[in-house]
C-alpha cells in the first residue's frame, strides 16, 4: 500500500468550501471532498505537532520494511524535535521536489509539508487581485468631457425622491472609504478588536493564500495513481483576529484547534462525511494500518 500525507500548516477549516465557506473558491479541496471522505470535527490535540515527532512510530514502520520519504518546507521554521527528512527553504522548491517523487513513483509513505499559509505570506499577484481588485484607472479627457455633458443634462432634471428626503433631513453623501490593502506581514499577537479594516484586510489576504494553496495542491496531486491513499490535513489552524489575536501562539480557540482531514483512496467512501470527533493523535494508527502495520490507537478508516 502507498500513502501520501500532505500537511498544509496553518490551514483554517473556515476558509474551505467543503467546510462551509461560500465567499472564496477552493475547487481542488471541493474535489477531495467529492472523491473521498472528510471528517467534520477533526482537532489538533497537540497543536503544531505531527506524527513525524514520534520516533517510535517511524521506527515501527521501518521495522516492517516500509519505505519512508519526508519532504518538508522549512521556510517558516520546523519543530525542534522529530525527523526533518529533506527540507527546503522555499515552498516552490518543496513543491517541485515532492512533485518529482509523485511523478516518478514511490512506495510506502510519502510525507509532504508546506508552510505557505503561515505568515509572512508570499502570494502571487493573480490570487491577491481576486481579493483586492486593482483600482480603476483615472478617466481620460474624452471620458471626462462626456461625463461633464451628462452632468449638465442631469442638472436640469428634478432631484430624485431619495435625494429630496436626504436634503430634508440634512444628510450628506458620505465619501467612499479607501479600498482595503493586503497585509502580507501581519502583526503577530494581540490586536485591537475594534479595528475592522485590519480584520477584513487580514481575512482577505489569508483567503488569497488559501486559494494559492488550493492551486498548489492540484499541481502536486496531478497524475497521482489510484492505488495511493491520500491524506490531506494540517498540524494546526491559524488565529486571524477572530478573538483579538493573530498567530499560532496564545489562546487555544476554535480557529487554531479544528483542522481539516480529507482521505481519498482505495476502499474510502466517495463523498463521505464523518461527524464524530477525531484528533490528530488518531493518525499514526490510521496510517500504520493503511500500510499494513499494527500500531496502538484508533484507526479512523477501520
Amino acid at each position: 500500500m502507498k500513502v501520501l500525507v500532505v500537511v498544509l500548516r496553518g490551514l483554517q477549516t473556515a476558509f474551505l468550501g467543503p467546510y462551509g465557506n461560500r465567499w472564496i473558491d477552493t475547487p481542488n479541496f471541493d474535489l477531495l471532498a467529492e472523491a473521498g471522505t472528510l471528517w467534520d470535527w477533526h482537532f489538533a490535540d497537540r497543536p503544531g505537532h505531527t506524527a513525524l515527532e514520534s520516533a517510535e512510530w517511524l521506527a515501527a514502520l521501518r521495522g516492517a520494511n516500509i519505505p519512508i520519504r519526508i519532504i518538508r518546507d522549512a521556510s517558516r521554521g520546523l519543530p525542534t524535535s522529530g525527523e526533518h527528512g529533506d527540507t527546503f527553504a522555499d515552498p516552490e522548491k518543496t513543491l517541485k521536489a515532492a512533485r518529482k517523487v509523485v511523478r516518478t513513483g514511490f512506495s510506502g509513505l510519502l510525507w509532504v509539508e508546506l508552510s505557505v499559509l503561515l505568515p509572512p505570506w508570499r502570494i502571487a499577484t493573480s490570487f491577491l487581485e481576486t481579493m483586492f481588485p486593482p483600482a480603476e484607472p483615472p478617466p481620460s479627457l474624452s471620458d471626462k468631457d462626456d461625463e461633464d455633458d451628462e452632468d449638465d443634462e442631469d442638472a436640469t432634471e428634478s432631484p430624485t425622491e431619495s435625494e429630496s428626503e436626504m436634503e430634508a433631513e440634512g444628510l450628506e453623501y458620505l465619501p467612499e472609504e479607501e479600498p482595503l490593502e493586503p497585509i502580507l506581514a501581519p502583526p503577530l499577537g494581540a490586536i485591537d478588536t475594534q479595528d475592522d479594516r485590519l480584520f477584513l484586510s487580514l481575512q482577505s489576504t489569508y483567503a488569497a493564500a488559501v486559494m494559492q494553496a488550493d492551486a498548489m495542491l492540484a499541481e502536486l496531486l496531478d497524475g497521482l495513481p489510484d492505488e495511493v491513499t491520500l491524506v490531506v490535513t494540517s498540524d494546526e489552524g491559524l488565529a486571524l483576529g477572530e478573538h483579538g489575536y493573530i498567530g499560532r501562539e496564545g489562546p487555544l480557540h476554535h480557529e487554531r484547534l479544528q483542522v481539516p482531514l480529507f482521505v481519498v483512496g482505495p476502499g474510502v467512501l466517495p463523498g463521505g462525511r464523518i461527524a464524530t470527533l477525531s484528533a490528530s493523535s488518531d493518525l499514526p494508527a490510521t496510517l500504520a494500518a493503511r500500510l499494513g502495520v499494527t500500531w496502538p490507537g484508533r484507526d479512523l478508516l477501520g
